[in-house]
Parts: C-alpha cells; structure tokens; sequence
C-alpha cells in the first residue's frame, strides 16, 4: 500500500476516496450474513479506527507521493512507543508480566528506544522539521489510540472484524469526501481502474489481517513491532529499482533488529 502511489501518483484524498468507497461495498455485502457485534464500546471503537485509518492512509498515499513510500511509514516506530506505554497501564497483567520479567522488559524497552533514536538520525529524511514531527506525531498517535480502543471493545471473531472494517471503510469515505468539500478540492470522477481494484483487495487483506494481529497479540504495540521491519523491506525495494537509498540501509537494519528484538523477547 505504502508503494502503491509512488506508481500511479493519483492525489492522496482522491486515491483514498475512490478505494475505501470500493472496499465499503465489498464489505458491506456480508452485513447479511453476520451477527453484529452488541454495546456502544465497539462502535465507537470502530469509528475512532476509521478516523485513524483516514488519516494514516491520506498521509501514506501523500507522502509516497511527494516524497517516497519508505518515508511515508516511518512513523510506525513512535506509534509502537505510545501504545507499548499506554497498554502498561490498562492492560490486565501486563505491569506484572514485565515486573517478572525484567530482562526481557530492558530489552524491549532498549529495542524501542534505539528504533526511534534512528528514525530521527536518518540523514536522508527530507521533510521539514515541522511537517515531520506533525505528521510523524499525528499519525503515531491515531495509530496508539485506534489500536487500544478496539482491543478493549472487539472479540477475535470474524463477524466482529468484517463489521469492523466495513465501519472503518464507511467512515473514511465519509471523511475523505467532507474534507475535500470542505478544502474545496476537486473530485474527480471516481473511475474504478484496474489499480485501484487491486490496492482495494489488498487494503481488504491486511485491514483484517491487521485486526486480528492486534485482537490476538497480548500487547497490541506487538504488532507495530512486526511493522518496523516494512521500511527497511522498501528500501530493499528502492535499492532493487536502481535508487540511491545507501544512507538507509544500515538504520533500515538497526530498526528492522529492533523490532526481531521485541517480538522475540516479549513470548
């Protein structure tokens, strides 16, 4: 998804609007057939997640644009520091498995550490200060609190994930659509190419994939942790097609470790 604009360079909101209206139908034509998941808790929980998505999408599809797709998802890291934080706190046991656990807790909390301090080293990030640390924040937060929210409100079944994500889809072409009447943007008229179907059925994949690593992770920051190693398999990408990407392997590799580090040490 983080390449995809590198390629067809569609604008950010317009992309994301033609594709979650796409996923919307393909995930509304199971409503039929599932029990719909009960409480105020999970709604609102998938609300927030379409909200986040909206933002983290827009973002990924603009920055892949403007810049590239391994810039656009390099605020992962943080958005694994603030959830590994807040879950310390509301998740049940979790304080008590690190206390029993100290080196493992070192570790991982080493781990994240050194990931972000790298992020922030990269030479070759060509954001301005401000709009790297606003984006950066901004997304690593909706992430942190989508994340959270609908673990505490969701069960790992798979009518709960398919009305999960079909509320994150509705809502983010409600919020896509607002937005660029409200920026007075152009809406172009919403061909559903070939492109689009196949972004559309792997944004359908890794929703649910995503979902469910989060519902059976026992810290749902675990699961960014995987995550970190996508820039550094996008510079393996860059570095395939012929671009200059050499003051990025090596803390492409250094965060990539890290987040082995995390996952390993966190069974």
């Amino acid at each position: 998804m983080t390449v995809w604009n590198q390629h067809i360079r569609m604008p950010a909101l317009q992309l994301n609007l033609v594709r979650c209206i796409v996923l919307s139908l393909m995930f509304g034509v199971t409503l039929p057939f599932i029990e719909w998941p009960q409480g105020w808790g999970f709604y609102s929980g998938a609300l927030i997640a379409g909200i986040a998505s909206m933002v983290t999408s827009t973002s990924l599809f603009y920055g892949a644009k403007e810049h590239s797709a391994h810039l656009a998802s390099l605020f992962m890291p943080l958005a694994m520091i603030f959830t590994f934080v807040v879950w310390l706190f509301i998740g049940e046991g979790r304080l008590a498995w690190m206390a029993d656990h100290p080196i493992n807790a070192a570790l991982i909390a080493a781990a994240m550490v050194i990931a972000n301090v790298t992020v922030v080293k990269m030479r070759h990030i060509r954001f301005t200060h401000t709009s790297f640390i606003g984006l950066v924040v901004l997304n690593a937060v909706m992430i942190a609190l989508s994340q959270i929210w609908v673990k505490e409100t969701t069960e790992n079944k798979l009518d709960a994930v398919l009305m999960l994500s079909f509320i994150i889809f509705i809502t983010q072409v409600i919020c896509s659509f607002g937005w660029m009447k409200f920026q007075a943007l152009p809406i172009a008229p919403l061909r559903v190419t070939r492109n689009i179907m196949v972004l559309s059925v792997v944004s359908a994949l890794s929703c649910m994939a995503s979902w469910y690593a989060v519902l059976w992770a026992p810290d749902p920051s675990y699961y960014t942790a995987v995550l970190l190693a996508a820039p550094f398999m996008l510079m393996l990408y860059h570095r395939a097609k012929g671009h200059d990407i050499s003051q990025s392997l090596i803390p492409g590799a250094i965060i990539t470790c890290c987040s082995l580090v995390i996952v390993l040490f966190s069974l």
